[in-house]
This record gives C-alpha cells, sequence and structure tokens, in this order.
C-alpha cells in the first residue's frame, strides 16, 4: 500500500526487491509540494511503522506499506517537560526522559530509564505538543542499546 499524501495512491503487489522509490514515483510521487515542507517516509503503519532516512529501500516480505506525508519544516521544538508523553505511555516510561539522553549523547543512560520495553506504540509522539518525535527516538535507543551489549559479548 502506497498512501498519504501521494497524487495516486494505491494497493500494489510487486517482486520482492522492488525499491520503495520505484513504487513512490509509479504512485505519481507527493502531492502538493510546495518546497517549504519535508517529506516523511514511514514503512508500515502511521503509529507503529518506522521512519525512513531514504527511499532506496527494497521491498521485502514483510513489508506492508510506504506512508509519505508532508510536514512544514521546523514544526519540531524544544521539549517543555509537561509529561503528557508519560502520562499515555502504556509501558509507565518517561520518553521525555529517554529523548533528552540521546540527544545529549548518553544512551546508556537510557537503560536506567527501561527504553527498552518500549513497544512503539506511537502514543508519546502523538500527545506531545512540542511535536517531538519520541517513538522514532526510543527505537533509536533500543538500537543503540543492543549495540552495546553486542559490542560488550564481543569484548
Amino acid at each position: 500500500t502506497v498512501s498519504g499524501q501521494v497524487n495516486r495512491p494505491a494497493n500494489l503487489r510487486v517482486p520482492i526487491g522492488t525499491l520503495l522509490a520505484d513504487l513512490l514515483a509509479h504512485c505519481g510521487g507527493i502531492a502538493g509540494d510546495d518546497g517549504n515542507s519535508r517529506p516523511l517516509y514511514i514503512a508500515g503503519g502511521p503509529m507503529t511503522g518506522t521512519l525512513l532516512e531514504r527511499l532506496d529501500v527494497p521491498v521485502t516480505k514483510t513489508t506492508g506499506g510506504l506512508l509519505a506525508i508532508l510536514r512544514p519544516e521546523n514544526t519540531e521544538q524544544n521539549c517543555i517537560r509537561c509529561g503528557a508523553c508519560a502520562r499515555v505511555c502504556p509501558s509507565r516510561l518517561m520518553p521525555f526522559a529517554i529523548d533528552s539522553a540521546v540527544i545529549g549523547g548518553h544512551p546508556d543512560i537510557c537503560a536506567d530509564y527501561n527504553a527498552q520495553q518500549c513497544i512503539a506504540c506511537g502514543s508519546c509522539s502523538y500527545v506531545c505538543p512540542a511535536k517531538r518525535e519520541l517513538v522514532q527516538v526510543n527505537k533509536l535507543a533500543k538500537k543503540l542499546l543492543r549495540e552495546k551489549k553486542a559490542g560488550e559479548r564481543r569484548a
């Protein structure tokens, strides 16, 4: 499924290995791109999908869709520590603290905040008044913690 702000949203059957960029081009590209917005590409759904940095990614057996969204530039603001993300987190985490640790370059502190318990439901990002991409930062924190643990096992 290629959906979101595309010219011709579609459900397509494509061979494994087809690039997501080719799928977006087949669907006519981004609709209404005025140059003042940046496109966000999400593999999967809007709540638990993975934010993609680029579209030269192939379709795999588990690829369910591509969501393309135009987001106005500079919409993300500094965290105001309102705690809304912590109140809605079903895993009882503090996403604002994990975000702060990752931004500050201290991913090891994320283990103290139990970042590995994040279920990536997207609730924190949805309620954030500062429009922080907290679920993506939590996914990054989990990845950094896994890499650190793997490095410790090798040493």
